[in-house]
């Protein structure tokens, strides 16, 4: 809650869910290949009991809880901010955002693919080549610019270090 807003963005998202329609979080839960709970007790270990209590008091039952609610209830997945049914429903929206675009750079779709040779430079290119390429002053870098540097697993290297992308797989072949 924004203090002085009047906005209450969790109970936004909880009527937006409901105003699209979306399906409970169990629901949600057995469509990821998880074990729908039956009562409350099936969900200790998925949930932290202390916040398991506090949702048993708002939710009349187990299946009335909604998506929002439960998913980020979760114990987040190892290495992830995450737990198993969000993990599941990001990842199944991002695989089909990806396979439905047809211009997605590695689809196979005749008319708009790369020739093997592009796709190669295509994945040589990395946001730090282009932070390099477009600032005045950045000389050094971390390679994962978005990864806290370290000087082992993630130090700076020299922009001109890092590959360029050969566009000239891009020309047109004039005869």
């Amino acid at each position: 809650t924004v203090p002085f807003s009047g906005l209450d963005l969790v109970a936004i998202n909880l009527q937006r869910g409901r105003d699209h329609g979306l399906r409970t979080y169990n629901d949600y839960r057995s469509f990821c290949g998880l074990s729908r709970a039956r009562s409350w007790s099936d969900l200790e270990g998925h949930i932290p009991r202390t916040t398991l209590q506090a949702i048993a008091g708002v939710y009349r039952d187990v299946e009335d809880v909604d998506v929002f609610t439960g998913g980020l209830s979760e114990f987040p997945l190892a290495g992830a901010v995450v737990g198993p049914t969000f993990s599941c429903l990001l990842g199944f929206q991002f695989q089909r955002l990806r396979r439905c675009d047809r211009f997605w750079h590695e689809n196979g779709d005749a008319v708009t693919r790369f020739t093997p040779d592009q796709l190669a430079q295509i994945r040589k290119a990395s946001l730090a080549k282009i932070i390099c390429q477009n600032s005045d002053t950045t000389r050094f870098i971390t390679r994962k610019v978005l990864d806290v540097y370290d000087p082992f697993l993630n130090p700076r290297v020299s922009c001109g270090s890092i590959q360029d992308v050969d566009l000239n797989f891009w020309r047109a072949n004039l005869v």
